[in-house]
């Protein structure tokens, strides 16, 4: 995903909280990939069921780390 792409997504979430839709704002920001940094400390931290069922866009970490860092 580009940056253009990226910047896009977090204005329409922008949109979509100043009008009270936090949701959906959400939903809409966790398509953009999560940095690998962030997604390492935030599985170490926070646990990998959260990184899943809060919907986050692992495309990035899977890249880095491999596709199953999450149940390692």
């Amino acid at each position: 995903m580009t940056e253009k792409e990226q910047a896009a997504i977090f204005m329409k979430a922008i949109e979509l909280r100043d009008a009270g839709k936090e949701a959906e704002a959400h939903a809409l920001q966790a398509t953009v990939p999560l940095p690998p940094y962030l997604a390492k400390i935030a599985k170490e931290k926070i646990g990998a069921d959260f990184l899943i069922k809060a919907g986050y866009n692992l495309t990035d970490a899977e890249a880095a780390f491999g596709t199953d860092w999450l149940t390692r």
